[in-house]
């Protein structure tokens, strides 16, 4: 196959490539690029890599045509404990201070953005066996997605050979996995369901959502994936990162991904080699930002141990300068009160939701019976992990506007977190008695019913949801579902099967 390509041509797949993926690969990286073109070119059956450019360029990118060139373009090199200095921060101060202040609902939401083969989120799966005794009896996510669907496959097979374990002690392997006959291990059974891997273009897709369970996220990692996106798209997706975290929210990323082109809504945090990304907030009465202390009974140190073993640590990140923004939100009692829900909504948008959350006590003070403001304050709540505030704000809203379906579905999703399934399928019966159309219920009653193990009514409610969207242009963003088009949903739904239940 010929491989040479004319350079205006790679000029084009590479700008269309940077705005559909996210992946940037400047003119130094053109060898990779033209490396990777080839792999796809035979994969859409083209004699030459140029014909195969040429008809990319020629029309839209189809979500297939994105995954084939994912699978050839994305790198793949990844093992367990990688990266010392990031793990030992999270497994001794960001996680202890996390289980201590939720000892009461015991609920943890972690997301590992771009998580390649899958030994990150199952490191951190480790992690967390190690740290909370009774795990099973917490409420933990952990999400980890990736736009390489073959790695996403090998991710949920938890299969690996030697070499994804070269920094990791053989007591680990043999608590975590067992050998095959082949000679490889797999992760055990506990550790694996603890991970749900999907598919999820940082680039294209929607998030925060709660379709997708990008929302209210404690930790998000992203490491070793910004450093091959475009500038552009580290800033949408730094800011996107920062809607999806809750108030003090971490942001991990590896000392090569660090850029002024992730969002400056993010404090910076240096300590021992590392830099980490929290949330923070325009409102003064947010919380104050971490303060690093040993706890009082720290836990043994895992990721110290597999340092034992380890060949490559990271070198220590240059600083990065936090650029202030914002800085004309003033309190809510200078502004009319009339603007207040306006100012409020803006703030949620932007992730700032403590800010948001004063302008809309203010306004219910003013104006107790405003079911707007109550209803944009449970998601306020919802998507700081603040489920019990939440649930009961949303009550409050659907007392006095009892035809929002928009309220119902966030109380039927809060309902469906807290594991109160059936009381969620309820609610979400409801929404269909008030809008038979509601895709996102009937979705969601498939969702739930998977959860329940009520295999034949999940396909149900999931043909329902697809035999609505398909009336539905490709395009059209669905309502309270964060930004999903129906297109997505649709392949959301098409990828989630029952077998991930059974097993």
């Amino acid at each position: 196959m010929s491989q040479k390509v004319a350079s205006h041509l790679l000029d084009e797949i590479a700008d269309l490539i940077a705005e559909r993926l996210g992946l940037h690969f400047p003119p130094e990286r053109r060898i990779d690029l033209e490396r990777g073109l080839s792999a796809a070119a035979s994969k859409f059956e083209f004699e030459s890599v140029e014909s195969c450019v040429q008809w990319l360029s020629s029309s839209p990118l189809t979500r297939s045509q994105i995954e084939i060139l994912a699978s050839h373009l994305t790198v793949g090199e990844t093992y367990f404990f990688r990266e010392r200095k990031g793990l030992e921060i999270l497994e001794q101060d960001i996680l202890p201070n996390l289980i201590s202040s939720r000892r009461n609902d015991r609920r943890l939401r972690i997301w590992s953005a771009g998580c390649c083969t899958g030994e990150e989120p199952y490191t951190i799966a480790i992690l967390l066996a190690g740290m909370i005794p009774e795990l099973d009896r917490w409420n933990v996510t952990l999400l980890a997605t990736d736009i390489n669907p073959h790695f996403l496959s090998k991710a949920s097979a938890g299969v690996y050979n030697h070499w994804s374990f070269r920094s990791t002690p053989e007591w680990i392997r043999r608590t975590y996995f067992s050998q095959t006959k082949d000679g490889r291990f797999e992760v055990v059974s506990q550790l694996k369901n603890m991970v749900t891997f999907a598919y999820l273009n940082l680039a294209e897709d929607a998030f925060p959502s709660l379709t997708n369970n990008t929302n209210a996220m404690d930790i998000i990692l992203c490491r070793n994936v910004l450093m091959y996106l475009a500038s552009k798209q580290v800033r949408t997706i730094g800011r996107n990162f920062y809607r999806s975290l809750t108030e003090t929210g971490w942001l991990i990323v590896s000392p090569c991904d660090t850029s002024q082109d992730l969002s400056s809504q993010f404090e910076s945090v240096h300590r021992s080699g590392a830099i980490l990304y929290q949330k923070g907030t325009p409102s003064t009465g947010s919380e104050r930002p971490f303060e690093w202390r040993v706890p009082d009974d720290p836990p043994v140190s895992w990721v110290a141990a597999a340092a034992l073993s380890e060949l490559v640590v990271s070198p220590d990140a240059s600083a990065v300068e936090r650029e202030p923004t914002f800085t004309d939100v003033e309190e809510a009692d200078t502004h009319d009160a009339d603007q207040v829900p306006d100012e409020a909504l803006k703030l949620y948008e932007r992730g700032h939701y403590l800010a948001a959350a004063d302008k809309l006590a203010a306004r219910l003070a003013q104006t107790p019976e405003d079911a707007q403001a109550m209803g944009l304050l449970a998601r306020v709540h919802a998507n700081q992990g603040n489920l019990v505030e939440a649930l009961v704000w949303c009550d409050k809203a659907i007392a006095r506007q009892k035809m929002d379906a928009g309220t119902h579905y966030l109380r039927a999703t809060i309902l469906q977190e807290q594991g109160a399934l059936n009381e969620a399928v309820r609610a979400l019966r409801r929404i269909l008695y008030l809008d038979p159309n509601f895709v996102l219920a009937h979705f969601t009653l498939g969702t739930v019913a998977l959860q329940l193990k009520r295999l034949e009514a999940a396909e149900k409610h999931f043909e329902n949801a697809r035999s609505l969207l398909s009336t539905y242009p490709q395009e059209h963003i669905l309502p309270e579902s964060g930004g999903i088009t129906a297109s997505r949903l649709t392949e959301i739904i098409l990828r989630t099967t029952v077998r991930k239940v059974i097993q």
